[in-house]
């Protein structure tokens, strides 16, 4: 498995998105278990990604917190 793999298997796709809705529906869609988990898994692969990114930010600037406090 690659990189790009593991990127792309948690990402939006609009060809996965077969729930075009018309004026004429009057029913709401309703959402399947494996619908639910993969908007989960999406959640938390972009948690995830602001994590990292978060912690390059401190390695590049530093924290406020290791600075010598009088």
């Amino acid at each position: 498995m690659e990189l790009n793999d593991l990127f792309a298997k948690n990402r939006y796709s609009a060809e996965d998105d077969n729930s075009i809705i018309t004026s004429k529906d009057s029913r709401k869609t309703r959402l399947t278990l494996e619908q639910i988990n993969k908007m989960r898994r999406i959640q938390e692969a972009k948690k995830f990604e602001e994590y990292e990114k978060m912690k390059r930010v401190k390695a590049q600037y530093g924290s406020g917190d290791d600075s010598d406090s009088v």
